[in-house]
């Protein structure tokens, strides 16, 4: 009877109650730091989820692309930031994803129970800036930060981590353009492809652009442990729509 009740509790503090989610936040992230934060293999990973739901009545319920189904659905979609250093990870952010249509019905956010404050669309990328942002305010200290690839196509992103002065590990689409040696001119080639650039996919055949391999070992399983050949090497990319050539290094796993 008493769990019954403890659990009913709960509910109702994370339902009907009002209280600051900021500060439950910034507590957890201050426990997380104390215990997985400040290492060299300490990482700010950033990464979306969804939940379905049938009813039209959950904030920010709507159709749209659902990660855990692999498929459009009518579902709720947040993005999170944890903390994780090797085995170790837990959840210190979360920023529910406001559709269009939502923004644009104050009445319909207010009934829903969203912040008057949070009532604004943003894009998946921007959450992941907040909290990139909330995690730095918050005062943890990580090595890295990793996004997969849906993050990691958006180059102004990195270039915004960049700018912070942190380093970042990002999942790369195969079909992006790099150039192996920083390219000339002021003015970015309309096709890349011709000016000496090449697609991600076809690094792995230039001779004498790789560093030496580094084996690392990735996780243990019930087979051992799991190792890669890591290479890494040094490209620039030319954003589009922006004035500058940007160099990154790429790691590349066998």
């Amino acid at each position: 009877m008493a769990d019954d009740t403890q659990a009913q509790d709960i509910q109702n503090f994370m339902t009907g109650s009002q209280w600051e989610y900021d500060d439950v936040f910034a507590h957890a992230a201050r426990q997380a730091n104390q215990r997985i934060g400040n290492h060299p293999d300490t990482m700010l990973a950033i990464d979306e989820s969804g939940f379905t739901k049938k009813g039209i009545s959950s904030a920010a319920v709507t159709r749209q692309y659902n990660g855990r189904m692999g498929k459009v659905d009518n579902c709720q979609v947040g993005v999170f930031s944890s903390l994780s250093n090797g085995a170790n990870a837990t959840l210190i952010g979360a920023s529910l994803l406001l559709p269009p249509d939502w923004a644009k019905d104050k009445e319909r956010c207010l009934k829903a129970g969203i912040p008057k404050e949070k009532i604004r669309h943003a894009t998946k990328i921007d959450l992941a800036r907040d909290l990139i942002e909330q995690a730095d305010a918050h005062g943890v200290q990580y090595a890295r930060i990793g996004v997969d690839s849906f993050y990691g196509r958006d180059i102004s992103l990195l270039c915004w981590i960049e700018d912070r002065g942190r380093e970042f590990y990002a999942d790369t689409p195969k079909n992006t353009y790099v150039w192996l040696s920083k390219p000339q001119g002021d003015k970015r080639p309309t096709s890349p492809g011709e000016h000496g650039a090449i697609k991600v996919s076809e690094l792995s055949s230039p001779k004498g652009s790789w560093e030496k391999s580094r084996r690392i070992k990735i996780r243990d399983s019930e087979n051992g442990p799991v190792i890669v050949e890591s290479l890494v090497c040094r490209v620039w990319i030319w954003p589009g729509g922006m004035p500058g050539r940007v160099c990154f290094q790429v790691a590349m796993g066998t």
